[in-house]
């Protein structure tokens, strides 16, 4: 494990520029509190602005998750399966926290993919919608858990060893910021905003597939397409034929 990496995967910032706000410099807008640092955001902004994600041009997410995944499942079945073993007494407490470690660890990892799954499919979600229509689906609160998320991963690339997950004492080599329980918190933060686009989302597609059957026939992303685009029929043309 403590050659073990987390691989970062850039993503064009291009693809998602409504992501993220601008600096205060800038345009005045609010600002947020992350760990010891202040970022700012603003809404409804030209997307050709600079814009204060972590990198310049490129937003980050996790490539090897399903390998790291793995990798624990397999180390915490062989621990717990030598914990039963009687021959094993010798070396229990060793293996005992070794074992609490890494369940600590696929707690922490297992957040942090999930959080990049729910958030990636939101970011494919809203840019289906009209740039005009993004706010009133929480555009704010999308830009907030997208500036969260890049902070954790800005730690990564700065040191993608797994095990700097964890919280380290200072002194120790991989200490920063973001680990351990600051990291959780982070992370649980980004999941309850993500959450609760997420509802959001899906209760405006609920209520408006109530009003228009069809829509039930489509895909999230069809159907957000459909509604956004319902003052231009001619946009719909593909959708239809």
């Amino acid at each position: 494990w403590e050659q073990m990496t987390i691989v970062v995967s850039p993503i064009p910032l291009e693809m998602y520029p409504f992501a993220f706000g601008l600096s205060e410099r800038q345009r005045g807008g609010a600002t947020r509190k992350a760990g010891d640092k202040t970022t700012t955001f603003a809404l409804d902004l030209p997307s050709t602005q600079h814009s204060t994600a972590p990198h310049k041009h490129s937003i980050f997410t996790v490539s090897n998750d399903a390998q790291v995944l793995l990798m624990l499942e397999d180390n915490i079945t062989s621990l717990k399966t030598l914990l039963n073993s009687p021959h094993s007494a010798g070396m229990r407490p060793h293996m005992e926290s070794m074992l609490s470690i890494l369940r600590q660890l696929g707690e922490l990892f297992m957040s942090l993919v999930d959080g990049l799954r729910k958030w990636l499919d939101l970011l494919a979600l809203f840019s289906s919608l009209e740039e005009s229509l993004r706010p009133s689906y929480g555009l704010e609160t999308l830009q907030v858990a997208s500036e969260n998320l890049q902070e954790v991963m800005g730690s990564i690339r700065e040191d993608p060893r797994v095990l700097s997950l964890l919280s380290k004492k200072r002194g120790q080599t991989g200490v920063r910021d973001l680990q351990g329980e600051s990291l959780r918190a982070n992370l649980d933060a980004v999941h309850g905003m993500l959450s609760s686009l997420l509802s959001g989302v899906h209760l405006k597609l609920s209520e408006a597939s109530a009003e228009f059957p069809r829509l039930f026939y489509l895909s999230p992303w069809e159907a957000l397409r459909v509604l956004s685009h319902r003052g231009s029929p001619a946009s719909l043309v593909p959708l239809i034929s």
